[in-house]
């Protein structure tokens, strides 16, 4: 994805694994949804359950959410 794309950063709070590098996580707005780690950080980055993460929110997802509301 090109920088265009890309809306703001957003910290999120991790509240379970799901398998395969995917993690359910919340904003602070209490949205849930799953996420996926990049491919390079999965084998250096552990992450823990409750724990906070700092991502960015791109248009594809944006619109998504913005349907579950």
């Amino acid at each position: 994805m090109s920088k265009s794309h890309l809306i703001i950063k957003v910290l999120f709070q991790i509240l379970a694994g799901r398998g395969n590098n995917l993690h359910e996580v919340q904003t602070a707005n209490g949205a849930a949804f799953l996420v996926s780690m990049p491919t390079k950080f999965r084998k250096n980055v552990w992450i823990k359950r409750g724990k906070c993460v700092r991502s960015a929110l791109y248009e594809k997802i944006k619109k998504k959410l913005a349907h579950r509301e």
